[in-house]
């Protein structure tokens, strides 16, 4: 009976022999090292028990894997952007490979959104909301923080001037001209003053 290791960890045969007889039970215990834990049976055996009690009726080549539960080493960041911009959430996580990732909104699944960043071009004011990835592979999986992302609605109003009127000339309202307005200031009464050129 060979005893093979994936990863990190050890295996323990009970009773421990060079060779066994036909129809003896053995015991094998799969035993992660530090930061590991035990994935699965593979070869002359399957599955998740641990210990694994096998039967001998001839030579078997039997693996224990181990692998590293994912951590999230870079949580994703919450965002505050205008409408119509685009916006990239990212997350690093370490671990044993392949890492799986499942970003998510407010808790519900993003379709295919299964990468490391999760992208929104021309973000609109419905998007708003909380998001979140999950990381997994065949030791666990782990939850980010939420990152939540908030959208700026931009409202131009016009206070003074004309449009398609352009001039130089002090007014109240639209009678008021600007030629190149840059500057804006109010004053302790109320009063506009516009920097023009």
């Amino acid at each position: 009976l060979n005893a093979l290791v994936n990863g990190e960890g050890t295996i323990s045969k009970s009773p421990e022999a060079e060779n066994y007889s036909n129809g003896q039970t053995v015991t094998l215990t799969a035993r992660p090292a530090a930061g590991y834990s035990f994935s699965d049976w593979s070869g002359d055996a399957s599955g998740k028990q641990n210990p694994l009690t096998v039967t001998m009726n001839g030579s078997k080549n039997i693996t224990a894997s181990f692998a590293m539960p994912p951590e999230i080493t870079t949580q994703p960041e919450s965002q505050t952007v205008d409408v119509g911009a685009t916006v990239t959430f990212t997350v690093s996580a370490v671990g044993t490979g392949p890492l799986g990732y499942q970003w998510q909104k407010d808790g519900v699944n993003l379709g295919a959104s299964t990468g490391a960043t999760y992208t929104l071009a021309n973000v609109q004011t419905n998007q708003v909301g909380g998001f979140s990835v999950m990381v997994s592979n065949s030791a666990g999986t782990v939850s980010s923080a939420t990152a939540n992302l908030s959208v700026r609605i931009c409202v131009f109003t016009t206070l003074a001037g004309l449009a398609g009127r352009i001039g130089n000339a002090d007014g109240t309202g639209n009678g008021a001209r600007f030629n190149f307005p840059f500057g804006v200031a109010v004053d302790g009464p109320g009063n506009l003053f516009v920097t023009d050129s």
